[in-house]
């Protein structure tokens, strides 16, 4: 919901004493793991962007792509693939994605105790280059461990 993916929800969100819309949260939220739209092929078939299309969109004036693929340790061989098919740098990528396009709060999947250690090193990267720009970082979890070491701060929801 505060990555401005879900339209219909009951209540109100209060950012600053000010009533947050979906359409305001779409424009500061990311869900880490996707990227931008599609584009269209010849025949019209949805194509996906690959990740070096996706990176040019940068709305961030802070970082030009090249600093971006270094900063989040993308791989080179994967840069003109889509989303889909860069296996676990998906979140590398996403992130990189998000932060060129403005991006200030992204959430993160549910994590629950079987995140191996590559997941985490991603993970924290991500979460420490995103803190680094003042960004605001949801990451839905089953127990602490899987933060330990780099969260902020921890709140639990009953």
């Amino acid at each position: 919901m505060l990555s401005g993916r879900t339209m219909n929800y009951k209540g109100e969100i209060m950012m600053n004493d000010q009533l947050i819309k979906t359409e305001m949260l779409r424009e500061m939220g990311w869900y880490i793991g996707e990227g931008v739209e599609e584009r269209r092929s010849f025949f019209g078939k949805a194509k996906g962007k690959t990740i070096t299309e996706q990176l040019q969109v940068n709305q961030n004036k802070q970082y030009i792509s090249k600093q971006l693929i270094e900063i989040f340790a993308l791989s080179p061989s994967r840069l003109d693939r889509e989303m889909k098919y860069i296996s676990n740098e998906r979140w590398n990528a996403s992130a990189a994605i998000g932060l060129a396009s403005g991006k200030r709060i992204f959430c993160f999947p549910w994590l629950d105790d079987s995140v191996n250690e590559i997941i985490r090193a991603r993970l924290q990267l991500c979460s420490n280059v995103l803190k680094k720009n003042n960004c605001i970082l949801i990451i839905p979890i089953q127990s602490e461990s899987i933060v330990e070491g780099f969260a902020d701060e921890i709140i639990y929801l009953k």
